[in-house]
């Protein structure tokens, strides 16, 4: 009844504004020749979505079809229940205020038909991230700094469930027993992760928070991160299957891609050996070849997953690999020939994993964001010590790398 009270008003607001045109303005498709022909009048109008979940400030847009396409007058009134909780322009634009429901009312001029959309408004976007080492380079550290510049601070609350060396089958082996992980939390408005270790296990995190996208990275460091079979795609659905039961809500997934190592011939002599005897055993010596790869894994699993989308750091960091940045470079945009290096490298990890995810929910991106770290570590012995420094000019050249690898996650981009 309440539906039904809602759309007789807007067939009533339609018709206030319908009557509020000048009376002198011939209607659609009539005028005084008898012999034209009648009007084609509209039988149907439908939008492109029937539901949608927003999260405050975050926007959509709605797009209505008209039926037939010759039909005389295709004029649209859009309306929206509860203005408060979601408000729509005449362009079908709908933006998020404040947390409830709404009903979208596109109407024809005539008000003969009507099409709708029902939009929720959520609080919080919350978001699990489950990982390892390679993960750890995109959200760590440069990735807080970047959300403390953005509206995005305030409208994320994010996990992150770190294991150092584990692969999508040892998150799901271990799902409901190892609590060794290292969890990190974030809060609106924190300054920094909020850390605990042995505290809780997948399932205990699963069972404890709803989520809204769950972030899962695979490690590219064994066949598992480059070989995409069935007997990985049973491990994929396997802990999905397993998130999911114990979700109430339905989560969203994405993966994030791998990395290749560094160029066994642009790394200096003693530094990770582990990183070129598998460059040269698996891959012929040739980094190319692991990208692809990686490549031809990632596509597997979203072909076979339902994943939403993919968040292409390996193909950020082959981008980064072009650009003047790695002329001098003495590891290959690495830190140690395996990890990124750990200032412009890990930089341009967070700005990927930040417009791959923020920038379609909310519609926020970097532009104007102004983050600079001028230390620099040039050590060529060691481990994990190759640190390039973020200016403006880098981080440019890193938040380029990231947004053509968006646009093309499985194609190298050449940054002049």
């Amino acid at each position: 009844m309440k539906t039904l009270r809602y759309i007789l008003t807007v067939f009533a607001f339609a018709a206030i504004v319908a009557c509020g045109k000048s009376p002198d303005a011939e209607p659609s498709g009539q005028n005084d020749d008898n012999n034209t022909s009648p009007p084609v009048l509209v039988s149907e109008i439908t939008l492109n979505q029937k539901e949608a979940t927003l999260f405050k400030e975050g926007t959509i847009s709605l797009t209505a079809t008209i039926a037939p396409e010759n039909a005389d007058n295709k004029e649209i009134y859009w309306n929206s229940s509860a203005p408060n909780i979601a408000s729509v322009n005449n362009k079908g634009e709908v933006t998020a205020h404040s947390e409830g429901e709404t009903i979208i009312t596109a109407l024809t001029a005539d008000q003969s038909k009507y099409a709708t959309c029902k939009i929720t408004v959520r609080g919080l976007y919350s978001i699990l991230f489950i990982g390892n080492s390679y993960t750890q380079e995109g959200i760590e550290t440069h990735f807080l700094n970047l959300l403390h510049q953005t509206d995005v601070r305030n409208k994320v609350r994010i996990t992150w469930m770190h294991k150092f060396g584990l692969t999508i089958k040892g998150h799901n082996t271990t799902y409901a027993t190892d609590k060794s992980y290292n969890r990190h939390r974030y809060a609106p408005g924190s300054s920094d992760w909020t850390r605990d270790n042995g505290e809780a296990c997948l399932q205990d995190v699963l069972k404890g928070t709803e989520f809204d996208l769950i972030v899962l990275q695979e490690n590219p460091v064994s066949q598992e991160g480059w070989e995409w079979n069935s007997t990985r795609k049973s491990e994929v659905e396997e802990l999905i299957n397993k998130i999911k039961s114990d979700q109430k809500g339905q989560p969203k997934f994405a993966c994030i891609m791998g990395q290749a190592y560094a160029d066994p011939n642009k790394v200096p002599a003693g530094y990770n050996t582990n990183a070129k005897n598998i460059l040269t055993n698996s891959f012929g010596g040739k980094q190319i070849n692991m990208y692809h790869a990686i490549i031809g894994h990632t596509q597997g699993m979203i072909a076979a997953i339902p994943f939403e989308f993919v968040i292409p750091w390996g193909t950020t960091l082959q981008n980064l690999r072009t650009s003047s940045l790695n002329s001098t470079h003495k590891m290959d945009m690495t830190t140690n020939g395996v990890f990124a290096d750990l200032g412009v490298g890990r930089y341009a990890a967070a700005c990927t994993v930040f417009e791959s995810i923020f920038t379609p929910v909310f519609g926020i991106n970097l532009d104007g964001v102004t983050y600079t770290d001028n230390t620099s570590l040039s050590q060529d012995t060691g481990n994990s010590k190759y640190k390039t420094a973020i200016t403006s000019q880098s981080a440019a050249i890193g938040l380029n790398a990231a947004r053509l690898a968006i646009k093309k996650p499985y194609e190298i981009s050449v940054i002049d």
